[in-house]
């Protein structure tokens, strides 16, 4: 379902974008750090792609606890920093890398969010359904907000 969505509405930005009256304007973020222009360790890259898939299955799979999902987080936030040391844009594989590691620090903060059991997914420390979270979570621009199903603004 999430990777369909991200197609929906990917074409929906490229839709608006395409009829917008709108002139584009230049991205000028003065406060943004610059990256420095090294290139990244390629076995730091291979480091944490080997292990990515065994953190999350470790402290998001199917059984999980908060102590495990705040784990694996930690493990993430340590990788950003890491990552944030060489300019990763510069080699394709480690860009694929950094993708990865925001992707399973959504996927942990969200499990971590979600206090309840809900289909294949089983919280060992909120172990029944709990029906005030059947709602649609949108996480944009670092902020979280949940609309009830069926009424997900699009």
């Amino acid at each position: 379902n999430s990777l369909l969505e991200c197609l929906v509405f990917a074409n929906r930005i490229a839709d608006h974008v395409r009829h917008s009256n709108q002139t584009p304007g230049k991205y000028d973020d003065t406060s943004a750090t610059p990256r420095p222009h090294t290139r990244p360790d390629p076995e730091r890259v291979e480091i944490i792609r080997a292990e990515l898939p065994w953190l999350c299955w470790r402290t998001c799979g199917i059984t999980r606890d908060a102590t495990g999902l705040e784990a694996g987080l930690a493990q993430i936030s340590r990788w950003e920093r890491w990552l944030g040391e060489d300019d990763w844009t510069t080699e394709r594989s480690a860009l694929e890398v950094l993708n990865l590691v925001t992707v399973a620090g959504l996927l942990l903060k969200s499990a971590l969010l979600r206090q309840e059991s809900r289909g294949g997914h089983y919280r060992s420390d909120y172990p029944d359904p709990n029906p005030s979270w059947q709602v649609h979570t949108l996480i944009a621009a670092g902020k979280w907000s949940q609309t009830p199903l069926g009424m997900a603004k699009i």
